[in-house]
């Protein structure tokens, strides 16, 4: 056992306890699988052979993914520049909202970039748009025949 399939594995453990702790309603569920969903599959997209022709089920499989993380990571997006444009437009407008405002700009850019992109797996480089992940998305989008 690697120490991703180890990390995978405790992250599951986890979101169950978190699942018992909290008790099950539809938010938490939601908010867990999408959590699962764009982990493992971002690990396993990783630990593929990219010189190998993928099969039909991994690019089936991809594409699913590709979509699931765009519905995520835009719907999250939305929610943040929401937040923004709610704070700005407040009765009370102070520079505390426009802080707060222009501090969910960046976590907005991230999760736009993430789900256009994809994310190249490099911790240190989380800016939005980075050359090493869209090269990454171009290399995926190439192997797995996407359009778009």
């Amino acid at each position: 056992m690697n120490i991703r399939t180890l990390i995978v594995v405790l992250a599951l453990i986890a979101m169950l306890l978190f699942f018992y702790q909290v008790g099950i309603d539809i938010t938490s569920v939601f908010i867990v699988l999408s959590v699962t969903v764009i982990w493992t599959g971002g690990y396993y997209f990783s630990t593929r052979n990219s010189e190998i022709e993928p099969t039909n089920f991994e690019v089936s499989l991809a594409t699913i993914w590709l979509i699931l993380r765009r519905i995520i990571f835009f719907s999250l997006a939305i929610f943040l520049l929401r937040k923004a444009v709610l704070e700005i437009l407040s009765p009370e407008i102070s520079l505390d909202n426009i802080g707060f405002s222009l501090a969910l700009m960046l976590p907005s850019l991230i999760c736009i970039s993430i789900g256009i992109y994809g994310y190249s797996g490099d911790f240190v480089n989380i800016w939005p748009f980075s050359k090493d992940t869209i090269a990454k998305h171009k290399s995926n989008k190439n192997r797995y025949k996407w359009r778009w």
